[in-house]
Parts: C-alpha cells; structure tokens; sequence
C-alpha cells in the first residue's frame, strides 16, 4: 500500500511541475502557417506621396549633384567654404536620406546643422581633415551601416549574440527549458518576449534562443553572458556564440539560387544586383513551400 501512495504522489509532482503550464509546440507546418498568415495580414497603407514630390526625382544617390574636389594635401578650407559643405549636406540629407524622419527629423538634424557651423567657426585652421570630423561628430546619432562620411562608418555597428547554449519552449505564461524549468527573470531584460526569439536547430527543432545585440569587438572576441532566474529559486549564466559571419561560399556566385532537398535557398552576398531582386520574384511565385534565405 504504501509503495503505491509513494507513486501517486510521484505522479501528482510530475503533473503539478511539468504538464500544467506548458502548451502544446507547432510542428513545422503549423509554424509554416502562422508566419505565411502573419505575412498575408499586412497591407499596405493608403499614403499620399504629393507632398514629398517635389524631393523625389530618378536619380541613383546624391553624387549626381556634386562635382568632388581634386585633393591638394593639407590645402586649408575658407569658413565660407567649410559652412558652403555642411549647408549643401544637410539640405541633401532633408531631400533624399530615407530616415531623415526616423533620426528625428527637423529639430534633431537642424540642431546638428548648427552645432556643425558653430564647430567650423571654432575650429581655427580649417581643412577637409578638420571638416571631416566635424561632420561626422555631429552625425554621430545615425546608427546606418550603410550610412558613411567619406567611406568611412560614422557608428559602430550592432551584431547579434546568439545563446544557444540552452533550448528554451514557449509555455502559456513565458519560456521554459525543453524539461520544464520556468523562467522567471533574466537580468538586465525587462521584456522576455523581446529576448527570446523563435529559432530552429540544425535539426529542424523549433526553439527559443535568447538573442541581444554588442558591437564588433564584444559580440566576436569577448561574447556577453545572461544570468537566468527560474521559478524554482535556481540560476544559470550561460554565454552566447562568438558572432561569426556569413562564410563564403566559393561553389557559388555572388548572388545564386539553388535546391537542397527540394527547398529553394537563395544565397546572396549582397542585395545590390539584378539576380537578387529576379530570384526573389522566382520565390515569390513558388507557393507553399519553405525557403531557406542565406543573407
């Protein structure tokens, strides 16, 4: 009698610690389902381009506008000169940089304008090396890879650590480790549902990673480390993945397309080519399958 209470009670534990607060994971075409319903939601909003008309013209960037100067050393810059090439920028950066609004607009980057002229009058001996720096200090708050002052990146930038050290489930009230340890808290996250994202093994298993963002020399050669509290009163630090980068595929073109067990994957080492944009009209047209994207 009373080895049979003893698994009763083993048995209640286990439903009590484990079953009730899980819900049931997606297989992959469910998954499948809820992303490609996901995307068929969105439409496009009903905007009226008239009142920026007057900015937009074909033209492929701002370089149709300006004749570049012929270098000549450590030439010096007049100060008419000098606020001559911060007015012309900024006016350019108003009528064509596509997130003028997101940077904040007007008051942000006409405050920058200012403070740029303010630099060059203060700045004594005025030449391009000199108003290069302005510039880009003044530009400092654009977080834009593709956004560069003389060729040169005027933010560092955020590459993703991933922490794949642990899988982790999505259960009906947070994340949970795949045997049912609970999530209560991760350090320095106030929103776990912007920490862990939806992932998959190289097996094909649907998980959640928690995923954070460091610049270059943090996120290659020195990973972060995430603390995690669960329910149970225990902790656990793990580390993420040194970041590495894509890695060529010398097999392939730069832009190529190709099947691997009847899924299409595209793979591109950039997004600036002709190929790009037909193969990406290719898989548009195949519904109902999975495909893999190689960016």
């Amino acid at each position: 009698m009373k080895h049979k209470i003893k698994i009763l009670v083993v048995a209640l534990m286990c439903m009590l610690t484990s079953g009730c607060s899980t819900v049931p994971q997606p297989t992959m075409e469910e998954l499948l389902a809820e992303v490609n319903a996901e995307h068929a939601a969105i439409q496009k909003a009903d905007v009226s381009t008239e009142q920026y008309s007057q900015y937009v013209s074909f033209r492929s960037s701002m370089n149709q506008d300006l004749k570049p100067a012929k270098s000549e050393g450590n030439s010096e810059l007049s100060l008419e000169q000098a606020e001559f090439d911060i007015n012309l920028l900024f006016d350019g950066l108003h009528k064509t940089y596509g997130l003028y609004d997101l940077y904040g607009g007007d008051k942000v980057f006409e405050a920058a304008r200012q403070q740029a002229l303010t630099d060059c009058k203060n700045a004594g001996k005025m030449n391009a090396d000199v108003l290069r720096q302005i510039i880009q200090n003044n530009l400092s708050f654009i977080h834009d890879m593709h956004f560069t002052i003389d060729g040169e990146n005027i933010s560092e930038g955020l590459y993703p650590c991933f922490f794949t050290e642990i899988s982790f489930q999505k259960i009906s009230d947070g994340y949970s480790t795949i045997d049912g340890k609970v999530v209560e808290s991760v350090d320095g996250a106030d929103n776990l549902d912007s920490l862990f994202k939806r992932s998959l093994t190289r097996k094909g298993e649907i998980v959640y990673w928690p995923v954070t963002f460091a610049k270059e020399e943090e996120a290659t050669k020195n990973p972060p480390s995430l603390t995690i509290h669960y329910s149970d009163g225990s902790s656990q630090t793990i580390t993420a993945q040194p970041y590495e980068g894509i890695k060529e595929n010398p097999e392939l073109r730069d832009v190529d397309l190709y099947e691997k067990k009847g899924i299409p994957i595209q793979y591109s080492r950039w997004v600036f080519s002709k190929d790009f944009s037909e193969f990406a009209k290719e898989l548009g047209k195949r519904k109902g399958k999975c495909y893999e994207y190689v960016p």
